[in-house]
């Protein structure tokens, strides 16, 4: 591989791990945000709804984020992505009640449904295509899902679920 195709691997790569830490963040840290939070004063079936709708939010805005792909480029779309889940998540960690908070989890999950058509797009149009390739990409967004109830507890445990989603919004910006 030439130097920017390692770099567009090695961008798609980090990026597919931490599209799934921000999806798997907020589960994670659900314990937490209901019990050291009474402001937002959700309930397990509240926050069971919010979740659902964000990572709903997630599976069917891939197609439209395929066409916008397709029609805007990749890059700029991946930018968006993790730009707009980050700025999402510095919402929620800022929410002053749960439908500040259920916004922003909805509106983090249609960022994060652009991810996987637009990081493949780039992958497929950047680098020629073998099994190799998107072995790595797959392995690291796997260990993106494996990781994040460890990265998101241990930053909730140690600074608070508020202060996890901020820090874990760096990442992505």
């Amino acid at each position: 591989m030439t130097r920017d195709q390692t770099k567009v691997l090695v961008t798609t790569c980090m990026s597919h791990a931490l599209i799934h830490i921000y999806e798997l963040s907020v589960p994670a840290l659900l314990i937490l945000i209901q019990s050291t939070d009474a402001g937002l004063g959700a309930d397990d079936y509240q926050m069971g709804k919010i979740v659902t709708a964000y990572t709903a939010a997630f599976g069917i805005g891939s197609l439209p984020a395929g066409l916008l792909a397709d029609r805007f480029g990749s890059k700029r779309l991946l930018i968006a992505c993790l730009w707009g889940a980050s700025i999402s998540l510095i919402g929620m960690a800022l929410s002053a009640n749960l439908n500040q908070f259920a916004i922003c989890a909805v509106s983090m999950g249609i960022f994060l449904s652009i991810y996987h058509p637009a990081g493949t797009t780039l992958i497929t149009h950047t680098i020629p295509l073998s099994g190799k390739v998107f072995a790595y990409h797959g392995m690291v967004g796997n260990l993106g899902v494996s990781g994040s109830a460890v990265l998101a507890g241990a930053l909730g445990a140690l600074i608070g679920w508020r202060g996890a989603l901020g820090a874990l919004s760096i990442l992505g910006l």
